[in-house]
């Protein structure tokens, strides 16, 4: 469990909803805007040639945009959870925008939550996952040889795997090695850390072990925080 005291964050629906629609319809008109891509002038002359070359009917060359795909191990230990709950609750309000979402949650193992986040309302989904695995001692090496175990084979150089921890694990054996293996399969690896900076690296926390193997690592402990990561991930994507 985390020894650090941090702020815990306050995930109220009738901000996170909204904020999340705002996103997702950013990202869906950017992406009607790059799909019809640009003019093609020489196919449209020709498609209205019996208009006297008038541009009745438009063609546009088309770009074929890509999802992106998303992987996301959250820490539900009881040091973190209340932040692990608002970042799930968070990507599935944005599932319009984000396709291929795959969610983990883990404090001493870890396990895929992705059919009980789809199958149930999110707040009755995450309850149940806390009651699953959620509040107990975390041990992130364990974890990260799960994932390796049963998901490695998933991850692709198109896949980003979202990490939200505070990296303590109770001086276990952080397993960074498996970091390293889980950077060179895919896109990119970005953490999300609620512990402040000057935290990292104190007591059991084992960030500056992971760090070298990720693409982004930074504080992530207000909405303002998550929204510029989503932003950026769907700014990414379309």
């Amino acid at each position: 469990m985390n020894s650090v005291k941090m702020v815990p964050m306050v995930m109220p629906k009738a901000i996170t909803r909204p904020m999340a629609k705002r996103l997702a319809a950013r990202y869906a008109k950017t992406r009607r805007r790059r799909l019809r891509g640009q003019l093609d002038v020489r196919r449209t002359l020709r498609r209205n040639m019996g208009w006297g070359g008038i541009p009745f009917i438009t063609v546009w060359k088309q770009k074929r945009i890509e999802k992106p795909r998303v992987m996301v191990l959250c820490d539900v230990s009881g040091s973190v959870a209340p932040m692990a709950q608002f970042l799930l609750m968070f990507l599935y309000a944005l599932n319009e925008a984000l396709k291929d979402i795959r969610s983990f949650a883990f404090s001493g193992s870890l396990i895929e939550v992705s059919d009980i986040l789809e199958a149930e309302p999110v707040e009755t989904a995450i309850a149940k996952i806390m009651q699953a695995i959620g509040y107990g001692s975390s041990n992130y090496g364990n974890s990260l040889a799960d994932f390796e175990d049963g998901w490695e084979r998933y991850v692709s150089n198109k896949t980003t795997i979202i990490i939200l921890g505070d990296a303590r694990g109770n001086r276990t054996d952080p397993r960074s090695e498996i970091m390293q293996r889980l950077s060179q399969r895919s896109k990119r690896i970005i953490w999300l850390n609620p512990e402040f900076r000057s935290a990292w690296g104190t007591g059991d926390s084992d960030m500056f072990r992971y760090a070298p193997y990720c693409n982004v690592v930074t504080v992530c402990n207000t909405l303002r925080h998550l929204e510029r990561v989503v932003t950026e991930l769907l700014k990414d994507a379309a």
